[in-house]
């Protein structure tokens, strides 16, 4: 997957590179105090067959569709404690388009849809890659979901990593911020056991 995933996203920059207009940041969210040990950086890559993702840890680039997120926060602990939502609310309609391009990994054109996304704690940008135009059409951001999520990430803003989650190594899963703390929302790893309760988790923290 390391590879694969390395892949996907050079082609996601390289496309996103020749629209310079996909890469300009939405308006900032909040003001970052001087004490602030922020930004801290999200990247998640969402498959939309989970069931594939599952049993051969691959994304099929030839059906359906993949999708970059890329958000920024000041405040990392209060989105894995409280979880990482986003919805048809998130987004700002009218920086919202498609387009087509060559897509440098299949050596053909591919359409791009373009979200800009923002909360109050964070903001950034949605591109959804698809070889077929239908799909693009189709797609709804609630489409998104944890288990379509193939790969995820986050950097501080020194670039170290405090986060990882790759469907392909769960090996190398960590946290290195909240550690064992379950979540919710997009993250996709670790999350809460069934029938676990909160409850369960300060006593957890607490052996």
């Amino acid at each position: 997957m390391t590879g694969f995933l390395d892949s996907a996203l050079r082609a996601f920059r390289t496309a996103l590179g020749m629209s310079p207009e996909l890469i300009d940041r939405p308006p900032p969210y909040q003001e970052a105090t001087a004490t602030d040990p922020g930004p801290w950086e999200l990247t998640f890559l969402f498959t939309s067959d989970p069931d594939t993702l599952r049993t051969t840890r691959r994304i099929n680039t030839r059906v359906g569709w993949r999708a970059l997120m890329i958000i920024t926060t000041h405040d990392i602990v209060g989105l894995m404690r409280d979880g990482l939502y986003l919805s048809q609310d998130n987004v700002q309609p009218e920086r919202s388009f498609i387009k087509q391009c060559w897509w440098p990994t299949n050596q053909e054109w591919s359409y791009l849809r373009c979200y800009a996304v923002v909360d109050p704690k964070w903001s950034g940008h949605l591109i959804v890659q698809t070889l077929h135009l239908q799909n693009a059409l189709q797609f709804r951001v609630s489409h998104l979901s944890e288990d379509k999520v193939a790969h995820a990430h986050v950097l501080n803003k020194k670039k170290n990593l405090v986060y990882s989650y790759d469907v392909d190594h769960p090996e190398n899963n960590g946290n290195y911020i909240l550690e064992d703390t379950p979540m919710e929302g997009l993250w996709p790893w670790p999350r809460r056991e069934p029938g676990a309760h909160a409850e369960d988790d300060g006593k957890r923290g607490k052996e």
